[in-house]
């Protein structure tokens, strides 16, 4: 196997002006990116509005809504013994016991 000098391109290791990804932004403009957080209260038929004095107009924004969900969270605990089976053990001495007794059985 031939050995690439520094900078040489092969199959693996392509040299970067011979990639064809795509730019995500032009190279004359810089950007950063600001985070905005604003906290609202939603109205009618679902609408959510906000202004900012740091928005202009026909900018192009992203927005991300991050909503308090109605489901109640449950234990893992509360979801195991919520189940029409029920738990199998209902302490680690139970199951412990219930090995034991496997490898007991697997000698025999």
């Amino acid at each position: 196997m031939k050995l690439k000098a520094p900078g040489e391109a092969n199959a693996l290791h392509p040299r970067p002006e011979d990639s064809a990804a795509p730019e995500p932004y032009d190279k004359e403009t810089p950007t950063m990116q600001k985070a905005l957080h604003v906290r609202t209260t939603v109205q009618s038929g679902g609408k959510v509005e906000f202004a900012s004095p740091e928005l202009e107009p026909g900018q192009t924004v992203d927005v991300v809504v991050l909503h308090e969900s109605n489901v109640k969270v449950r234990s893992i605990m509360e979801i195991l013994n919520s189940g029409p089976e029920r738990r199998l053990f209902q302490t680690a001495e139970e199951v412990k016991a219930y090995l034991a007794e496997e490898k007991t059985s697997w000698n025999r």
